[in-house]
């Protein structure tokens, strides 16, 4: 099953950790993120997409956005030499003063688009350098990470025997800083995100770019493996697919139908309880696992009630002729 390009698409992401700092905030002592509000714990959206980055650079796709130190102003100018006007090429901002020109920096855009993976998924802020090519909104959006619910840190000192200095040959036992290693022992995440096939078409984005991202949000996870962020992992992605380009209903109609219950001292998975509420307007829900994109079947559905109007076979307790819940299909 493949993806449409042209239709709009939510989808609901839950990641949990075991043991571990799923993403550590570099103002706190890299400290596990939380909500100073609510205490629940968070992922940065920008974590995500580098894990996905990185997933997709080891598949040997090329990245605008690399964790290698390259330029980026000197790939813009790279690819500003593949598709500016012979008369303008290797010249400043393609030789005028001033602002680059709007169509330039278009053909430029579209050409980032074309050579990198990650500017026709997220969109690049490429407003830099001697050949800038403007800013590429991303058809893919994700929120921050949140904890189903408040998170506790535990901090535990290691010991480093590593000398590095030779006033620490006589004391070659040290250890670490005052904050040492921050743990959370459990917490599961859920993220959201949406598809918009408008945006999609002007990167040209594909069904193929579609499927490795997706891939990338099953898998990066088992490639991201770290001491200190303990056991990660993926445990669902459930997309609504919708039939028209801008949706019959609110992002939040299909966000919020993923539900993902356990108890505030869960330890594991085991504990969890997932439900998916369908009904939506026009949406198919499909489920992407292991095995790719497939229908969403293992969970209830719901369907809109009659309205009780007095004297109607609804306030006599008759059910509406064709309405209420349809058959089930054998063993739902």
């Amino acid at each position: 099953m493949n993806f449409p390009t042209d239709k709009r698409m939510d989808f609901v992401l839950v990641v949990d950790v075991t043991e571990g700092n799923p993403n550590g905030d570099p103002m706190r002592n890299n400290t596990p993120r939380t909500d100073p509000y609510d205490g629940h714990g968070l992922i940065t959206d920008v974590c995500i997409k580098r894990k996905v980055r990185d997933y997709l650079t080891d598949e040997g796709q090329e990245m605008l956005i690399t964790r290698e130190p390259v330029s980026i102003n000197d790939l813009l100018c790279q690819v500003a030499k593949t598709c500016d006007p012979p008369e303008t090429k290797g010249k400043k901002d393609g030789g005028k003063k001033g602002k680059l020109g709007q169509a330039q920096g278009e053909v430029r855009a579209v050409a980032v688009c074309k050579r990198f993976i990650d500017a026709r998924l997220f969109g690049a802020m490429a407003e830099t350098g001697d050949c800038p090519a403007g800013r590429i909104r991303g058809p893919l959006q994700l929120s921050m990470g949140r904890s189903l619910h408040p998170v506790r840190i535990s901090k535990h000192q290691v010991t480093r025997i590593a000398v590095t200095d030779d006033k620490e040959l006589e004391k070659p036992g040290t250890m670490s800083d005052e904050h040492g290693r921050q743990i959370i022992r459990y917490a599961a995440y859920r993220m959201v995100g949406t598809y918009s096939p408008r945006m999609g078409a002007k990167t040209s984005v594909s069904a193929d770019d579609l499927n490795l991202f997706f891939t990338a949000l099953q898998r990066c996870w088992a490639r991201d493996r770290a001491s200190a962020r303990g056991v990660m992992g993926c445990r669902g992605i459930w997309i609504a697919i919708h039939e028209t380009e801008d949706g019959l209903c609110h992002a939040s109609d299909t966000h919020n139908a993923v539900r993902v219950t356990m108890p505030a001292t869960a330890t594991s998975w085991d504990e969890a309880s997932v439900t998916l509420t369908k009904g939506q307007r026009g949406v198919t829900w499909h489920y992407f696992g292991w095995d790719g994109l497939e229908l969403a079947t293992l969970h209830h559905e719901r369907f809109p009630k009659a309205p009780v109007v007095a004297g109607s076979a609804a306030a006599t307790g008759a059910a509406p002729e064709g309405w209420g819940n349809p058959p089930q299909p054998e063993g739902w």
